[in-house]
């Protein structure tokens, strides 16, 4: 099966929470060789990089992992992550959420009928336990 979204997560010095959103999307409905995920770290975080290599190796097959070596900010690795991208679709999302388990497939299941949509997600933060921690979700808007 070709790839078929491209999930790009900038991160940046939040090792615990990015193993939450990680583990969230290797649990996906979609199926794992339908989707990519490039991980892109804003500047060296030996943590982050210690963590990364249990996922790199054995949870997923579609994963890679990318460091600059100066901090540029999200929008930058955001930038850099989706120009790689070979795939249809590309999905963004942050190292401090979990995407909720049929967020792929909806993406891309409201793609096959609304190519011509526009689509941006629903945050919900699970208060009062983290506030850091949120959960993704698919809108989809009619263009």
């Amino acid at each position: 099966m070709s790839i078929k979204i491209f999930v790009v997560i900038p991160i940046y010095r939040l090792p615990a929470l990015l193993s939450k959103c990680l583990e969230a999307l290797i649990i996906q409905q979609l199926q794992q060789d339908a989707f990519e995920i490039i991980m892109l770290s804003d500047g060296p975080v030996a943590l982050t990089e210690n963590i990364l290599k249990q996922y790199l190796i054995s949870k997923h097959p579609q994963i890679k992992y990318f460091t600059l070596r100066i901090k540029k900010g999200p929008a930058a690795l955001r930038n850099y992550g989706w120009n790689q991208s070979t795939a249809e679709l590309v999905a963004f999302t942050d190292d401090d959420c979990v995407p909720g388990k049929t967020w792929l497939k909806s993406f891309y299941d409201t793609f096959k009928t609304n190519a011509d949509a526009v689509f941006t997600g629903k945050t919900v933060v699970p208060l009062p336990t983290d506030p850091k921690i949120m959960t993704l979700t698919l809108q989809t808007f009619k263009m």
